[in-house]
């Protein structure tokens, strides 16, 4: 019983943002804009709720001292406000919330209310900006901090659809950008950054924590370095592994000497690794005569790669 409620919070809470973009993208009378705000900022406070009782269902209730299992299952009780909510994410459930994101919050509650109690004479520009940032702050959470294995049939179909068409938003798209842009900034002095085989946006870290596996900041979708050096050569270098078997030519994936993976790329500016994230000027690696595999260059360079020497040398 507790499982059925807590999911459907969450279910809910998705269904309202998938009614907030219908009313955003359809625009077809003064009233939808309005309605977006008003849904958006009740599924925000649903999803919110639902991460409160994954961590226990008492935590819903506005006064903790009158929580009782009987009145939660049947939905009788008056359940927590969105600040003090925010508050229990933070101090209970130990999910960091910058100040920004809760005062994008704050903002749009504070727009829902005057849309509700009074009459909002708020410009269309200004609704958009706020919806477009709690969204985002949204978005943000989901990924994060709620376990999207565990969802149920129905909530995946929600959360798809909320995906799909949040990467439509061009408005979107760039205020999650901005709000993943110091991050990406921090990741890079360690690695690189590169194209994300799943939502297609260039913010995949390759070798995320040091780990022999990416991670896409905007997404927040994990994989294989050497899937992902797969996607660069089929996807950006344009180059397809089933045409260079069936007609000819060489599909550039290589070995890395630095990690041992697979993963080691080239196109015309730089080598580069997609597991271990380390990067080579072009002329720093070169084809073996012998093997026609790759290696470094070292300073007396004999053409041959190491296990070629060693060949070579064995034989003789």
């Amino acid at each position: 019983m507790e499982d059925k409620l807590e999911l459907g919070l969450l279910e809910n809470g998705m269904d309202f943002v998938v009614s907030a973009l219908d009313h955003l993208q359809r625009e077809e009378r003064t009233s939808d804009l309005k309605y977006a705000v008003l849904h958006l900022s009740s599924g925000t406070e649903l999803i919110l709720k639902h991460r409160l009782v994954q961590e226990h269902w008492t935590l819903i209730y506005k006064d903790v001292s009158k929580a009782n299992l009987q009145n939660f299952i049947t939905g009788d009780f008056v359940s927590v406000d969105q600040d003090e909510c925010v508050a229990r994410v933070q101090n209970i459930c130990q999910i960091e919330l910058s100040k920004i994101a809760k005062d994008e919050l704050r903002v749009l509650k504070a727009k829902r209310n005057k849309f509700i109690h009074f009459t909002s004479k708020e410009s269309t520009a200004a609704l958009k900006s706020s919806f477009y940032n709690v969204l985002n702050v949204l978005v943000d959470f989901i990924l994060r901090n709620i376990d999207r294995d565990k969802f149920n049939e129905s909530e995946k179909e929600l959360f798809g659809s909320i995906w799909e068409r949040v990467q439509e938003l061009k408005e979107f798209v760039e205020e999650r950008m901005n709000l993943i842009k110091e991050e990406l900034e921090n990741a890079a002095t360690d690695s690189f950054i590169t194209n994300c085989n799943h939502c297609s946006q260039d913010a995949m870290v390759v070798a995320y924590g040091s780990n022999q596996y990416a991670k896409c900041l905007f997404c927040e979708h994990q994989e294989d370095g050497r899937v992902i050096a797969q996607h660069y050569i089929e996807e950006i270098l344009h180059i397809s592994q089933y045409e260079c078997v069936t007609q000819g030519g060489e599909y550039p994936l290589y070995i890395c000497e630095e990690c041992g993976h697979e993963s080691l790329v080239g196109d015309e500016d730089k080598w580069a690794c997609y597991s271990c994230g380390c990067q080579w000027d072009i002329g720093d690696i070169t084809y073996c005569d012998t093997c026609g595999s790759v290696y470094m260059v070292g300073e007396h360079d004999l053409g041959m790669c190491d296990n070629c020497i060693d060949h070579r040398m064995n034989r003789d």
